[in-house]
């Protein structure tokens, strides 16, 4: 009996739609197959071998790319170019803030006579102020405020430099009374008298509560000169109709021009630089001859110098020394004999 033969697995595939199996070619002994194949061998003179360990990392070291594009990215971020702006600016504050070349450390002050330079800077406010910090508007007008100040004008200059310049208003004359000295200007105005100053005219006033709110009768009876008789009953009425000078930070008009009248008309060219002044008796100064001459106060100063000669060339003719005259009234002068 034959027994039924066996199919073949591809075969029976090929029945079934599926592709038929290939039988795989024998390989040959020696080289030609593919899974036998042997490649051919290097010469060992052709291979290179590292010597030394840096040699080796040389040679495995994986080659650096610089980030281009990484890079730009960043740099080109709005946040980052923010970040960058935000730290200069606070480096250039600190620098202004701490930096000695951006403080006024020198103040040169033009157009000064008499008024010392470091009073103009300490009222100024600038000494030692940030450069940023100061208004030189507000400075210029504190100065100005000042007594004796015409004006004034603050400039400023990258980085530290300040220049103050001053018109001074110029004393004429100087009023002093025995706890406090002041300059006149050419208003009659009472200024701080801060230096001596040569060449003016020195008004002294014997009441220390100066020109003031000084009643007649007490500076009537300090006076220093009085007459005898009826004299002295002409000059109580003089001196009653003759209300005291009323100032309030400044001399009354008749007593300066008064006082620089006299200044020019002394004989000989010598310059008269002292008087004294009491509301009694008005403007006084010492005759060189050895007594006190007074002579009221106004611009008639020319024609009472006249009397006041006049009267002094017929005593010292009769051989009679005078204690003092007065011609404060030119119509009726008057003197007393020394003893």
């Amino acid at each position: 009996m034959k027994q039924p033969q066996r199919k073949r697995p591809g075969r029976e595939s090929s029945n079934t739609g599926n592709p038929p199996l290939r039988k795989q070619p024998p390989l040959k002994k020696q080289g030609g197959g593919r899974r036998g194949r042997v490649s051919a061998a290097v010469p060992a003179g052709q291979i290179e071998l590292p010597r030394t360990a840096a040699q080796r990392r040389r040679r495995n070291r994986i080659p650096f790319t610089f980030p281009t594009q990484t890079v730009l990215g960043i740099i080109t971020s709005p946040r980052w170019i923010s970040l960058a702006v935000l730290v200069v600016m606070v480096y250039f504050l600190q620098l202004l803030a701490t930096r000695s070349d951006f403080y006024l450390r020198y103040i040169p002050v033009e157009g000064l006579v008499s008024i010392p330079a470091d009073e103009i800077v300490a009222t100024s406010g600038l000494a030692g102020r940030h450069v940023f910090a100061v208004d030189p508007n507000v400075a210029a007008r504190r100065i100005a405020e000042m007594p004796g100040i015409v004006s004034a004008s603050v400039t400023l200059k990258w980085p530290n430099r300040v220049n103050i310049s001053i018109v001074e208003d110029t004393p004429i004359a100087v009023w002093m009374t025995p706890d406090q000295s002041f300059w006149i200007n050419e208003q009659g105005q009472l200024l701080p008298a801060r230096i001596d100053v040569p060449g003016l005219i020195h008004i002294r006033s014997e009441n220390t509560r100066g020109l003031i709110g000084v009643p007649a009768k007490e500076e009537a009876e300090s006076a220093g000169p009085a007459a005898d008789d009826g004299e002295a009953e002409d000059i109580e009425e003089e001196v009653a109709e003759t209300p005291p000078p009323k100032t309030s930070g400044a001399v009354p008009t008749d007593i300066l021009l008064g006082a620089l009248i006299l200044q020019k008309l002394q004989p000989n060219g010598t310059t008269l630089l002292s008087l004294n002044y009491h509301p009694s008796n008005g403007l006084s100064y010492q005759d060189e001859r050895g007594w006190p001459v007074f002579l009221g106060t106004g611009t008639d100063m020319r024609q009472k110098l006249t009397i006041y000669r006049a009267i002094v060339d017929d005593l010292l003719t009769q051989g009679i020394t005078p204690q003092y005259v007065s011609v404060t009234n030119k119509e009726k002068p008057f003197f007393m004999a020394a003893r």
